[in-house]
């Protein structure tokens, strides 16, 4: 489990990206029980590539780790998966405790109303209102599995 609480990590990040900040409290959650099972990781050795150019996961990450205020926090478009369709590409993490690999979530995990209306920069107020709530949805839904639904493990890094 991360070290610290879904509730703790929106409130650092904000209300505007709770799916992010879902998906790098189940990233983190996986990533840990797989790196040290047995105790939290050493969060300063944590670091941290991923394909979403999102705030949510990065504040939430952040919060844990520290890893964007100490540089151990890339953003690489090459981790993009495209194959996974436009809702789902941006959505690997690798994080290495010097040594495990990406974090993907199957199909079911993202909403392409979300990736649309987040990139369209003429949003009305209505298509606010409407991106807010499926960013909500989302992050809820996130929540209600156990982080192995979320994601799978590359066996080829992990």
């Amino acid at each position: 489990m991360p070290l610290a609480s879904v509730e703790e990590m929106l409130r650092y990040g904000g209300p505007d990206s709770p799916a992010g900040v879902a998906l790098a409290f189940k990233a983190m959650g996986l990533a840990f029980s797989v790196i040290t099972p047995t105790a939290h990781p050493k969060r300063r050795r944590v670091d941290i590539d991923t394909a979403s150019r999102g705030p949510g996961a990065r504040h939430g990450f952040e919060l844990v780790t520290r890893c964007t205020t100490e540089g151990r926090y890339e953003v690489n478009a090459r981790l993009e998966r495209p194959e996974r369709g436009v809702a789902l590409e941006q959505f690997v993490f690798r994080l290495v405790l010097r040594a495990i690999g990406d974090a993907l979530p199957p199909g079911g995990a993202g909403d392409r109303g979300v990736h649309r209306d987040g990139r369209n920069p003429d949003r009305t107020p209505a298509d606010e209102d409407r991106y807010m709530s499926l960013k909500q949805a989302m992050a809820d839904g996130l929540m209600a599995q156990p982080a192995d639904a979320v994601f799978e493990l590359d066996p080829a890094k992990a």
